[in-house]
């Protein structure tokens, strides 16, 4: 799992009861599912998208669920652009 938190800009439980900002409700979901992620093809592909996975998770997740290197790349391009989305949307949040 990659560490989302250093690239984004975090509400705290300090600043407020619940983010109000939804990407960073739906990380913090699968954050605190007890599902294996990775086991459906489908939940792992969201995972990577919302979360992230390490270079060696893919690695296995390449094997298990038959994905390609394209469609990795993709993966982790959709991943750095929920992160830029998350932080689009605190920005407009912090400029009120």
């Amino acid at each position: 799992m990659m560490d989302i938190h250093k690239d984004c800009i975090w509400q705290t439980r300090a600043e407020m009861d619940a983010p109000t900002n939804p990407l960073q409700a739906i990380h913090e979901s699968y954050g605190r599912s007890s599902k294996d992620m990775s086991e459906q093809k489908f939940d792992a592909w969201m995972y990577g998208v919302v979360v992230g996975w390490d270079d060696k998770s893919y690695e296995q997740l390449q094997k298990q669920h038959g994905w390609t290197n394209d469609q990795v790349a993709y993966q982790k391009k959709l991943h750095q652009n929920y992160i830029k989305a998350w932080n689009l949307f605190m920005q407009s949040e912090n400029k009120k």
